[in-house]
């Protein structure tokens, strides 16, 4: 959201430096053209490209984060198919520590991607959630 404020000032400071440019070029005098060509036209559009370059790296950024958001999710998805642990997923995953991969888990759970039951033992156990089971219609007359 932030690039896309960045963009929009942009393109703002631009047409505003444009604009400038056809208000300075009415001025009698040299000083004030030069002065007005500065000042209302190069200093906006320079400023107004800037925005617009900066805002468009931001976009790009977010737009990578949420591609390797996704490409993780998958993975972790399909490391507890037929369930798993946070252990089993960090070494399934090579994930540093089965802490990090808890927390990914809990993330998913959250969101109701997974399921997590607890063992006898205490341990923790994501699987995914059972499907629902299919509503059948008895049309009888």
């Amino acid at each position: 959201m932030l690039g896309n404020a960045f963009v929009a000032a942009g393109a703002i400071s631009g047409a505003f430096g444009a604009v400038g440019w056809i208000a300075a070029l009415r001025h009698p005098s040299i000083l004030a053209l030069v002065v007005g060509v500065l000042c209302y036209g190069l200093v906006p559009l320079i400023g107004g490209l800037g925005f617009v370059w900066y805002g468009l790296d931001l976009i790009e950024e977010d737009q990578i984060a949420s591609t390797r958001r996704c490409a993780m999710r998958a993975a972790l998805l399909e490391a507890v198919r037929d369930g798993a642990t946070p252990a089993q997923v960090a070494l399934r995953l090579r994930i540093s520590s089965p802490r990090d991969a808890e927390k990914a888990l809990d993330d998913l759970v959250r969101h109701g991607l997974l399921e997590l039951d607890v063992t006898d033992d205490g341990e923790l156990f994501y699987h995914a959630p059972a499907p629902l089971p299919a509503f059948s219609e008895n049309r009888s007359a």
